[in-house]
C-alpha cells in the first residue's frame, strides 16, 4: 500500500474477550484517506472474520514550538 509506514496487530489481554484490531501508520493523512477509500480496504473488511468493524482516524500532531522560538 503506498504511504503505509507500518501495521500493529492488537488483541485484548482478557482470555474471554474477543476484541481484535490493528493500527495502521501512514506517511500522510491523504495516504490514510486513500487506503480507507480503496477497493483493497473494502475487500479486507468484507472478508474479515468479524461483524463489527470500526474505523477511527487519529492524526499525529506536530511537535510544539517553544515560546519565543
Amino acid at each position: 500500500m503506498p504511504g503505509t509506514v507500518g501495521k500493529i496487530f492488537l488483541q485484548s489481554a482478557s482470555a474471554d474477550s474477543k476484541i481484535l484490531g490493528s493500527c495502521y501508520l501512514f506517511s500522510s493523512e491523504q495516504a490514510m484517506n486513500d487506503y480507507v477509500a480503496s477497493e483493497l480496504f473494502a475487500t479486507a473488511c468484507a472478508d474479515a472474520p468479524v461483524d463489527d468493524i470500526k474505523v477511527e482516524r487519529f492524526i499525529v500532531a506536530a511537535p510544539p514550538v517553544a515560546a519565543g522560538a
